[in-house]
């Protein structure tokens, strides 16, 4: 797609404009700027309307699942934090600071120490409360289910 456009031509005061799009030529008098300026849009509509864009499929993916953190040692859900490595490394290079609301994990914020060298990162979760290290996260419509189980067997 190709528009190029020749120099005006003003004939008492009404202007004529010549553009070529696409081979063909498109001319057109203008009496006022206004009329001008609607004129231009319209042509950079048309240009933009007969765009081939390429277009791609989306792939089916899943709906982000909530996670939940628990600590086996507290016994609760609460603060977190977790230490992002790099393999091969002496230190974490950023910390996640989690909290929960429902017992859905959140991001609260992230403290970033240095930079990362590789995209091979391992977390390490700590409970803020008790400072032990705990398990990954498990999806919380499974940790409720559980906890659901846990207090109908209690109440037999």
């Amino acid at each position: 797609m190709e528009i190029s456009a020749e120099k005006p031509l003003k004939v008492n005061n009404i202007t004529s404009y010549r553009y070529i799009y696409n081979d063909k030529i498109l001319v057109k008098n203008i009496s006022s700027e206004s009329n001008l300026i609607i004129f231009h849009f319209g042509i950079f509509f048309v240009c933009i309307s007969q765009m081939k864009t390429e277009t791609k499929k989306q792939k089916n993916t899943s709906k982000a699942k909530s996670v939940t953190f628990y600590s086996h040692c507290c016994k609760s859900v609460g603060r977190v934090y977790i230490e992002n490595w790099n393999r091969d490394t002496d230190g974490p290079f950023e910390l996640e600071i989690i909290y929960h609301v429902d017992m859905v994990a959140m991001l609260d914020s992230i403290i970033t120490i240095k930079k990362s060298n590789t995209n091979d990162v391992i977390p390490y979760a700590f409970c803020a409360e008790c400072g032990s290290l705990i398990n990954p996260p498990i999806e919380t419509e499974v940790f409720m289910k559980k906890i659901k189980n846990t207090l109908s067997q209690g109440k037999r």
